[in-house]
């Protein structure tokens, strides 16, 4: 029931948004608004009103790795497209927005596609949007795999992330003093890996940055006290009336260290908490992930596993080139224009290099030990317990372009085959990202 007018919802909400767009794309034409067609390796494809609305943007995202695997990994080492990206966006106006974006790999995403959603914001507290999206509850499933200065999530994001077809209420107060984001999901999309999720979800998420300035200066911009006018806090909580899926959780070179058989519970809960700073070109943050199944269907009958799925990491890194961190959640759509602050190649001074980042993560995840007992995993594919320590060095020469070279030592408290029965892993890759 709660599925089907989920469903109804999401439906009625994008036959308005496509029956809008339909109105404007008409008026479009009649009126003339476009005035040319754009082309180039630094904007894709991109044709505009005089006024710049409506636009349209042709663009995409390409990841290459080389990859070079311990010994022990069940990998082989080599060349691997990670990702691979064609994306339509746009905008009507400045208050309507929407993208699509279609996955070319189609491994870790359904219906081919990455995103595909439309957006209102009638004011900067209200902003509602209806389609495929992500639903984050953390800092870094937030930011996005092609921005968070890693390749790869840590061990949080893959226990409550996923991507799903709903409709978001979000906004902003204060210039991000205070943050919300309301989601209603409908249980027809998918997790990190591109498993299906079944399960209808709600969910909830505040962040504060309880010390900002009353002009909403931070960051050092205009502020007297930057440092502690860049703390930001937060929480969210995600429920589920049933939970059909899988808990599989991942290093981040994607080696499943705990990986079950599909799970069938009559509800799950999880809880997400976040600290961090954003002080200039520092930022640091730590978030925790806390999660219940409840009534899991066992081989021996039904079972409460309350708080005992549980994920942490803590997260620094640094724009050596002076950038700066912004973390607010209101604003992971827009494009930053100041990254790099000095392209390279622009010949404005011979000291412009691009950008240059450097970062370092510790993650950890304890699961309880009941799915080892009730036979829905075993030692062999998962371990209990285990933590991974990940560097990497980012160099940004343009907007476009990002370089970045990552290292990733894995510890797991049992044997998994995935690292031939030994517990130990020390993996590096090298990725060339390019992003129009």
């Amino acid at each position: 029931m709660i599925r089907r007018a989920a469903i109804f919802f999401v439906g009625v909400t994008v036959f308005s948004a496509m029956a809008g767009v339909r109105y404007a794309s008409a008026v479009i034409q009649a009126e003339e608004f476009f005035t040319g067609l754009e082309a180039s390796i630094t904007e894709g494809v991109v044709r505009e009103g005089p006024q710049g609305y409506p636009r349209i943007h042709l663009g995409g995202l390409i990841a290459l790795d080389f990859l070079n695997y311990d010994s022990r990994n069940a990998r082989h080492s080599g060349f691997r497209l990670d990702r691979a990206l064609v994306v339509l966006d746009g905008s009507l106006c400045p208050k309507e927005t929407w993208r699509l974006a279609g996955d070319l790999k189609g491994v870790d995403t359904r219906y081919g596609l990455d995103e595909a959603w439309f957006s209102h914001e009638a004011k900067r507290w209200l902003r509602v949007t209806t389609g495929l999206i992500k639903i984050p509850l953390g800092v870094e499933y937030s930011i996005g795999e092609a921005r968070i200065p890693f390749v790869g999530y840590a061990f949080p994001s893959f226990l409550d992330g996923r991507t799903d077809l709903g409709v978001r209420m979000d906004g902003e107060i204060r210039e991000g003093l205070f943050s919300y984001d309301l989601t209603v999901a409908a249980g027809e999309g998918f997790d990190l890996f591109g498993q299906k999720r079944d399960d209808p979800q709600v969910s909830a998420r505040v962040v504060v940055y309880p010390f900002r300035n009353a002009d909403g200066s931070f960051n050092g911009l205009g502020c007297n006290i930057p440092v502690i006018s860049g703390i930001f806090m937060g929480g969210a909580c995600s429920y589920t009336p049933s939970f059909d899926g899988h808990l599989d959780v991942a290093n981040p070179l994607r080696n499943k260290l705990f990986n079950t058989r599909r799970l069938d519970a009559d509800s799950s809960r999880f809880f997400h908490f976040c600290f961090g700073i954003d002080a200039g070109p520092f930022r640091i943050y730590a978030e925790k992930v806390q999660g219940s199944l409840f009534d899991l269907k066992t081989e021996g009958g039904e079972e409460d596993l309350e708080d005992q799925i549980t994920a942490w990491e803590v997260a620094f890194s640094w724009m050596v080139t002076g950038e700066h961190y912004d973390s607010r959640p209101f604003r992971r759509r827009e494009r930053r224009k100041d990254l790099p602050a000095k392209p390279f190649g622009t010949r404005q001074d011979a000291r412009d290099f691009g950008a240059l980042e450097v970062a370092v993560r510790y993650s950890n995840a304890d699961i309880d030990r009941d799915f080892f007992e009730f036979n829905l995993t075993d030692y062999t594919l998962s371990s209990q317990e285990f933590r991974a320590f990940t560097a990497a060095v980012n160099w940004h020469p343009t907007g476009n372009v990002r370089v970045t070279a990552e290292v990733v030592r894995t510890i797991a408290d049992q044997d998994p085959e995935v690292f031939d029965f030994q517990g130990r892993d020390t993996s590096c890759v090298l990725r060339l990202q390019y992003r129009l």
